[in-house]
């Protein structure tokens, strides 16, 4: 069979109501529960430095915010730790100074608790709370993770809002829209193998009727039950082994998985709840991704530390599997995807120059120089032959390129789907 490897980005479930990455940044913007010493809002305080910085907002958004503070919070993470071993312990400390920037940031105090070797830190904000048992010389790491589980925990809320209304009514015509979309993907003798960068569950969920194809998600091990549901865990021979089921795995994690460590060798375990999501989990845990860096880990990945994060599993086979895909597949379709993961646009790249893949591409822009904008970008990022560089922008939405083996709508999923506009494309 055929292979035809879907990519979601942020845009795909906007279809179905979900924010948008400038809806989602503009919540973390106005969230007063950290504040500088000044007063000002720590998000906020966060995103002036960098606008000033980089003379632009125009790529500013909440990865940017969290990435930020996750520097920070790396720096701070080894800077007590004088003596250490070089393949855990960053060096950063040796050569950086904090400036009064980061000062401004650290509204906090800290009470002595009866252990001396432990202190409380409490966060200054009018209603903050407290975050009791924090190591002496780690305060300012603490309170630095807990902001980020505090903008974690806004994202993974406006992911749950439009989670629990996909099978909503008023969403019928637009699930059996995208039913319609995937089984003539199967008709045409595709194997549909669907990545996402999104922290949900979108296919597994709308394709839950008797006799809808069944998405493998990477876990089929059912090891327990809670009182929402069955939990389960991952299955690293079948993820990497089976390429002919079709799939929905999630590139950057999801809100229904949790994590733990089990055993006296810290083995570390994501475990799927598919009925039960995880908004407000804090791990206080970290995993050595690098030499000398120690990656506090999430159930969903964000920020710029992206490339760390997928080493854990079972992303790092998620990963691997998307790059065999790809280099087999013959053809790709990427929606809402803005192809700003570089470790996800080259194994798309390689299977263009290599393969001469057809790649369709939905996206969203309403106006004339969005569309040519959008079409230069991909023409740039995945270094298309030359029939692309003349396609043609037609009325419908539609911009072609001269061999039709790569396609842009510039419309949406809503509309791709809604108005079957995929029988004008490539599939």
């Amino acid at each position: 069979m055929k292979r035809a490897v879907i990519v979601l980005g942020a845009g795909a479930p906007n279809a179905w109501g979900a924010s948008l990455t400038s809806e989602i940044t503009e919540l973390i913007l106005q969230d007063k529960n950290y504040k500088t010493k000044s007063g000002i809002p720590l998000a906020k305080f966060i995103y002036d430095n960098l606008a000033k910085y980089y003379n632009s907002t125009s790529s500013i958004n909440f990865e940017t915010i969290i990435n930020s503070l996750e520097t920070i919070q790396n720096y701070y993470m080894n800077k007590t730790v004088v003596g250490g071993n070089p393949n855990t312990t960053s060096s950063a400390s040796i050569w950086f100074n904090t400036n009064e920037i980061i000062e401004e940031l650290m509204n906090f105090k800290v009470e002595p608790e009866g252990d001396p070797e432990r202190v409380t830190v409490h966060n200054l904000t009018e209603n903050g709370g407290c975050f009791p048992g924090t190591p002496k010389s780690r305060e300012e790491t603490v309170y630095i993770n807990h902001a980020i589980k505090d903008y974690l925990t806004i994202v993974k809320q406006q992911i749950n809002i439009y989670s629990l209304n996909l099978n909503e009514p008023e969403n019928n015509d637009l699930n059996t829209s995208l039913k319609e979309l995937l089984m003539h993907i199967l008709n045409q003798g595709y194997i549909p193998r669907i990545y996402t960068t999104n922290y949900d569950s979108l296919f597994p969920t709308i394709f839950n009727k008797s006799g809808d194809p069944d998405f493998f998600d990477g876990f089929d091990n059912q090891i327990g039950e809670t009182p929402f549901g069955p939990v389960f865990k991952m299955n690293l021979p079948r993820i990497l082994n089976d390429n002919t089921t079709p799939c929905y795995y999630n590139l950057h994690g999801c809100i229904f998985w949790e994590y733990e460590a089990t055993g006296d060798d810290r083995v570390s375990q994501y475990r799927s709840t598919p009925n039960e999501a995880h908004l407000g989990t804090f791990i206080n845990r970290g995993e050595l991704t690098n030499p000398g860096e120690n990656t506090l880990v999430h159930n969903i990945i964000t920020g710029y530390y992206k490339l760390q994060r997928i080493s854990l599993e079972p992303l790092n086979s998620f990963h691997s599997i998307f790059t065999q895909d790809c280099i087999n597949a013959h053809l790709i379709i990427t929606i809402g995807y803005s192809f700003s993961d570089y470790h996800i646009n080259r194994p798309i790249l390689n299977a263009i120059r290599i393969n001469d893949t057809r790649l369709l591409h939905i996206t969203f822009g309403n106006q004339y120089s969005t569309q040519v904008e959008e079409f230069s970008k991909i023409k740039d990022l995945l270094r298309l032959r030359d029939d692309f560089k003349s396609g043609t922008l037609h009325e419908n939405g539609w911009i072609i390129s001269d061999s039709r083996k790569q396609m842009v709508f510039h419309k949406g999923f809503k509309d791709f789907l809604l108005n079957n506009e995929w029988k004008n494309s490539n599939i």
